[in-house]
């Protein structure tokens, strides 16, 4: 259902590994679990610190239109890139303040928005977090995303 090999999923089960973020996407949806309020309770439970931006009001800025906009996109790596980049931007968050939130270096930040590197689920839950945006809606727009490239294959 996840496309994961087993061996893979017992390490990700016993804290060995590190899942993409698009796979714990796929996962949590496997579960049934509602995935928004799936990672949003990640974040409380790791301590990850929500940035709020200063002035920000419209948490959710910088989404609202973007599953219209990359409709035709099916590559949910590159969604995830190109979202993360314009809510950064749409929080006035730059490349290197979000790289040093989410521990990362920021060639690697290049590369994510740009939808040639996908960071592990941590990272990029940390990199949600660092924008500013509403957790719960970022990736419950991104899960319907990863459902439509799934369905679509």
């Amino acid at each position: 259902m996840c496309r994961v090999v087993p061996a893979n999923l017992r390490k990700i089960e016993r804290g060995e590994t590190q899942p993409g973020i698009i796979l714990a996407i796929r996962l949590v949806q496997a579960m049934g679990e509602p995935v928004g309020p799936f990672f949003r309770n990640l974040a409380e439970q790791a301590g990850i610190p929500l940035f709020i931006p200063p002035g920000s009001t419209d948490k959710k800025h910088g989404l609202s239109e973007m599953p219209c906009r990359y409709r035709e996109l099916s590559n949910p790596r590159v969604l995830f890139g190109r979202w993360i980049k314009e809510t950064r931007l749409a929080h006035g968050v730059s490349q290197r303040i979000l790289a040093e939130s989410a521990c990362y270096h920021l060639r690697n930040m290049l590369e994510v928005e740009a939808g040639r590197r996908e960071p592990g689920v941590m990272t990029a839950l940390t990199m949600v977090c660092a924008t500013g945006c509403d957790v719960v809606y970022f990736f419950d727009t991104l899960a319907e995303a990863v459902a439509a490239s799934s369905n679509s294959k």
